[in-house]
């Protein structure tokens, strides 16, 4: 029997190639008909339940990011929804980002050129982010859109593994009364020479949510959380860019319970 023989199954005396299913499902006896030695049919089977069990995890990966993406995109839908209907929180801060936008453009169009040492403000970063998302933390209880604001300063910029280290500040407000935050940390930047960037962060965020004892709201066990961004944008010009943002907070279970609270949506960047 040649290595043509152990590429297909034969039925008959033809040649037979086996289905998907049969591809796929845990049997050692699927791509020969001969006997084999004890120990390379125990390979051959662990090989092929191994293969078997890595396709059903990435199908229930792309089960998951679908179901991510169809709340988020639900969650932005309905935040414009109640901007519409001049929802109270959500015409206040939709007000605010829409000031510091315009502002910004302004700035951009005035400023004259200036020397980066004497800056104390990187950037501005505002966005509206569908609110409790469940991605890291694996469960989804509150409604609503975060209204997000945030400053990035020009200190400490220290130069870190290609990229720099600045400190940021902000907040993010939810439009349906659940858990708001404010936040502070440290954000590493880097900016590829086609404008892409990558910023990654870590921080800490004071909240208004539940610690425990809810059945509506996320019990978040601690009134201080961690917190971790994740943003991947583009610069069109030297000041403007738009970006996908993630950020998730939790105790880290440095207390009970930790239910955990993640936000993902877009934000316009400007770079002073």
């Amino acid at each position: 029997m040649d290595l043509l023989d152990s590429g297909f199954r034969r039925n008959d005396g033809k040649w037979q190639f086996p289905t998907f299913y049969e591809f796929i499902k845990p049997t050692p006896h699927i791509f020969y008909d001969f006997p084999l030695v004890p120990h390379v049919e125990k390979t051959m089977e662990i090989e092929s339940g191994l293969w078997h069990e890595w396709v059903l995890k990435i199908f229930n990966w792309s089960a998951d990011l679908r179901s991510i993406a169809a709340k988020a995109l639900s969650s932005l839908l309905v935040g414009f929804k109640e901007v519409l209907l001049l929802n109270q929180i959500g015409r206040s801060a939709l007000i605010v980002i829409l000031f510091t936008f315009f502002s910004s453009l302004a700035v951009g169009a005035q400023e004259k050129p200036v020397q980066h040492n004497h800056r104390w403000l990187y950037g501005i970063r505002v966005g509206i982010l569908a609110h409790d998302v469940a991605v890291w933390s694996r469960s989804s209880l509150e409604t609503g859109v975060d209204f997000n604001a945030e400053f990035i300063f020009e200190f400490p910029k220290y130069p870190l593994l290609s990229g720099i280290l600045r400190s940021n500040l902000g907040f993010s407000l939810n439009s349906q009364g659940d858990t708001s935050k404010l936040y502070a940390g440290l954000l590493w930047e880097y900016i590829w020479d086609s404008g892409i960037f990558l910023d990654l962060g870590l921080g800490l965020a004071v909240h208004n949510g539940e610690l425990d004892n809810s059945a509506d709201k996320k019990e978040l066990g601690s009134r201080i959380l961690f917190r971790i961004p994740i943003e991947i944008g583009l610069l069109f010009t030297e000041h403007h860019g738009l970006s996908l943002m993630f950020d998730h907070v939790s105790n880290a279970y440095l207390a009970e319970p930790n239910e955990g609270l993640d936000t993902i949506g877009l934000r316009y960047t400007y770079r002073f």
